[in-house]
């Protein structure tokens, strides 16, 4: 990682939204403030959050280092819970 969010987006995952800024508030919105508890369901649950934007297609604004990016910048305390969440999607 190279210390700029925009720059590391657009080099990992191929996405190049339109505003940087809003693009990475909505998806750490929604990573970061989920629910981490393993037993929570729905949409805001950690699990969820990680597959919905952890899908590999950047033409829809998902990666699996768009995930990645987002919990290293602005919550790095949940990164290993990440990429277990990331590890069970894509086996």
């Amino acid at each position: 990682m190279s210390g700029d969010f925009a720059a590391d987006l657009t080099e990992y995952t191929g996405i190049e939204p339109d505003d940087v800024d809003d693009f990475r508030e909505y998806i750490a919105e929604g990573v970061c403030e989920s629910d981490i508890d393993p037993d929570a369901v729905g949409p805001a649950a950690f699990s969820v959050m990680v597959n919905r934007y952890g899908d590999d297609d950047p033409e829809s604004g998902t990666h699996p280092d768009l995930v990645r990016l987002v919990v290293a910048y602005d919550c790095p305390d949940r990164a290993e819970l990440a990429e277990q969440y990331l590890s069970e999607a894509d086996g």
